[in-house]
Protein backbone atom coordinates (compact mmCIF):
# COMPACT_ATOMS: atom_id res chain seq x y z
CA UNK A 1 0.00 0.00 0.00
CA UNK A 2 1.43 3.36 -1.03
CA UNK A 3 1.41 6.48 1.11
CA UNK A 4 -1.10 9.20 0.21
CA UNK A 5 1.88 11.52 -0.36
CA UNK A 6 4.42 10.60 -3.02
CA UNK A 7 7.74 12.35 -3.59
CA UNK A 8 8.07 12.60 -7.38
CA UNK A 9 11.44 14.36 -7.42
CA UNK A 10 13.82 16.31 -5.23
CA UNK A 11 16.97 18.30 -5.87
CA UNK A 12 19.48 20.35 -3.93
CA UNK A 13 20.01 23.98 -4.84
CA UNK A 14 22.49 24.63 -2.06
CA UNK A 15 25.05 22.39 -0.36
CA UNK A 16 27.76 24.12 1.62
CA UNK A 17 29.78 22.38 4.34
CA UNK A 18 32.90 23.81 5.96
CA UNK A 19 35.17 21.85 8.28
CA UNK A 20 36.62 23.82 11.19
CA UNK A 21 40.31 24.23 10.23
CA UNK A 22 41.33 25.26 13.75
CA UNK A 23 39.96 22.10 15.38
CA UNK A 24 42.73 19.92 16.84
CA UNK A 25 40.67 17.24 18.62
CA UNK A 26 37.26 15.96 17.65
CA UNK A 27 34.51 16.10 20.25
CA UNK A 28 31.32 14.08 20.00
CA UNK A 29 29.50 16.29 22.50
CA UNK A 30 28.93 19.27 20.25
CA UNK A 31 25.77 21.28 20.77
CA UNK A 32 25.13 22.85 17.38
CA UNK A 33 22.93 25.80 16.62
CA UNK A 34 20.53 24.27 14.07
CA UNK A 35 17.81 26.11 12.17
CA UNK A 36 15.28 24.45 9.88
CA UNK A 37 13.27 26.62 7.52
CA UNK A 38 10.50 25.44 5.24
CA UNK A 39 8.89 27.37 2.44
CA UNK A 40 5.16 27.75 2.09
CA UNK A 41 3.83 24.69 0.31
CA UNK A 42 2.37 25.56 -3.09
CA UNK A 43 0.27 23.75 -5.68
CA UNK A 44 1.47 24.37 -9.23
CA UNK A 45 -0.74 24.34 -12.37
CA UNK A 46 0.32 20.77 -13.22
CA UNK A 47 -1.06 19.52 -9.89
CA UNK A 48 2.27 19.05 -8.11
CA UNK A 49 2.84 20.28 -4.58
CA UNK A 50 6.17 22.02 -4.05
CA UNK A 51 8.11 22.54 -0.82
CA UNK A 52 11.65 23.56 0.07
CA UNK A 53 13.56 22.87 3.28
CA UNK A 54 16.74 24.66 4.34
CA UNK A 55 18.96 23.35 7.13
CA UNK A 56 21.50 25.74 8.65
CA UNK A 57 24.08 24.20 10.95
CA UNK A 58 25.82 26.97 12.86
CA UNK A 59 28.74 26.92 15.23
CA UNK A 60 28.85 25.29 18.61
CA UNK A 61 26.82 26.80 21.44
CA UNK A 62 29.23 25.64 24.14
CA UNK A 63 32.97 25.71 24.79
CA UNK A 64 33.55 22.64 22.62
CA UNK A 65 34.31 23.92 19.09
CA UNK A 66 32.01 22.72 16.30
CA UNK A 67 33.44 20.38 13.68
CA UNK A 68 31.40 21.84 10.83
CA UNK A 69 29.15 24.65 9.70
CA UNK A 70 26.72 23.94 6.87
CA UNK A 71 23.78 25.15 4.82
CA UNK A 72 21.68 22.82 2.65
CA UNK A 73 18.52 23.60 0.67
CA UNK A 74 16.46 20.82 -0.91
CA UNK A 75 13.35 21.28 -3.05
CA UNK A 76 10.72 18.59 -3.45
CA UNK A 77 7.80 17.96 -5.75
CA UNK A 78 4.94 15.82 -4.45
CA UNK A 79 1.64 14.31 -5.50
CA UNK A 80 -1.27 13.62 -3.20
CA UNK A 81 -3.86 10.90 -3.58
CA UNK A 82 -7.12 12.46 -4.87
CA UNK A 83 -9.10 11.02 -1.94
CA UNK A 84 -7.23 13.21 0.59
CA UNK A 85 -9.70 15.79 1.92
CA UNK A 86 -9.01 19.31 0.72
CA UNK A 87 -8.65 20.69 4.26
CA UNK A 88 -5.88 18.18 5.11
CA UNK A 89 -3.72 18.46 1.99
CA UNK A 90 -1.57 21.40 3.00
CA UNK A 91 -0.77 19.91 6.42
CA UNK A 92 0.18 16.54 4.92
CA UNK A 93 2.51 18.16 2.40
CA UNK A 94 4.10 20.37 5.04
CA UNK A 95 4.62 17.67 7.71
CA UNK A 96 5.28 14.55 5.67
CA UNK A 97 6.93 16.34 2.76
CA UNK A 98 9.11 18.34 5.14
CA UNK A 99 10.17 15.16 6.92
CA UNK A 100 11.06 13.49 3.60
CA UNK A 101 13.14 16.47 2.49
CA UNK A 102 14.85 16.72 5.87
CA UNK A 103 15.81 13.05 5.52
CA UNK A 104 17.35 13.82 2.12
CA UNK A 105 19.31 16.71 3.68
CA UNK A 106 20.45 14.40 6.50
CA UNK A 107 21.72 11.86 3.96
CA UNK A 108 23.52 14.54 1.95
CA UNK A 109 25.22 15.92 5.07
CA UNK A 110 26.47 12.53 6.23
CA UNK A 111 27.68 11.69 2.70
CA UNK A 112 29.63 14.94 2.38
CA UNK A 113 31.15 14.76 5.85
CA UNK A 114 31.94 11.03 5.72
CA UNK A 115 35.25 11.77 4.02
CA UNK A 116 35.76 15.21 5.50
CA UNK A 117 38.41 16.29 7.96
CA UNK A 118 36.49 15.59 11.17
CA UNK A 119 34.45 12.53 10.22
CA UNK A 120 30.76 12.00 9.51
CA UNK A 121 28.10 14.22 11.01
CA UNK A 122 24.52 13.00 11.23
CA UNK A 123 21.59 15.28 12.03
CA UNK A 124 19.22 14.24 14.77
CA UNK A 125 15.58 13.41 14.05
CA UNK A 126 13.30 16.42 14.44
CA UNK A 127 9.77 16.87 15.70
CA UNK A 128 7.61 17.36 12.56
CA UNK A 129 5.83 20.28 14.24
CA UNK A 130 8.89 22.31 13.23
CA UNK A 131 7.32 22.53 9.76
CA UNK A 132 4.15 24.21 11.04
CA UNK A 133 5.80 27.34 12.37
CA UNK A 134 5.14 30.08 9.85
CA UNK A 135 8.03 30.42 7.43
CA UNK A 136 10.58 28.66 9.57
CA UNK A 137 11.08 26.43 12.53
CA UNK A 138 13.92 26.13 14.92
CA UNK A 139 15.12 23.12 16.86
CA UNK A 140 18.43 22.61 18.54
CA UNK A 141 19.19 18.95 19.20
CA UNK A 142 22.69 17.58 19.46
CA UNK A 143 23.82 15.81 16.29
CA UNK A 144 25.67 12.53 16.69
Amino acid sequence: MLSVLQLTRHSFTEVSVQANPALKTVSTTEDYDITIQSSKETLDPQGFWNLAVTVVLGGSKNESPARYTARLTVHGQFTLHPDVPEDKRSRIVRANGGALLLSAAREMLIAVTARSAHGPLELAVFDPRVFFEEGSGQQQPTPS
